[in-house]
């Protein structure tokens, strides 16, 4: 394994927030991922098996927010 392959132990903050009114009908929620907006790659893959002298990696999304409204029938 190389060195330039191996993914760092790290850790990622999410949060969710919801309300869910007394009827019981519905509820709302905020929420988001990555909130300290970390850095870090899902895996790294080794390219130069393949004829191609590089390494790639794939990137972890960035922070999100999102809504959420639920309606329950």
């Amino acid at each position: 394994g190389s060195k330039f392959l191996a993914v760092p132990a790290h850790g990622i903050l999410n949060a969710r927030l919801a309300w869910d009114p007394p009827n019981g009908s519905w509820e709302v929620a905020v929420s988001a991922t990555n909130l300290a907006n970390k850095r870090y790659f899902y895996d790294m893959f080794n390219l130069a098996a393949f004829g191609f002298g590089t390494v790639t990696g794939n990137p972890a999304p960035p922070r999100e927010f999102f809504l959420t409204i639920r309606k329950n029938f």
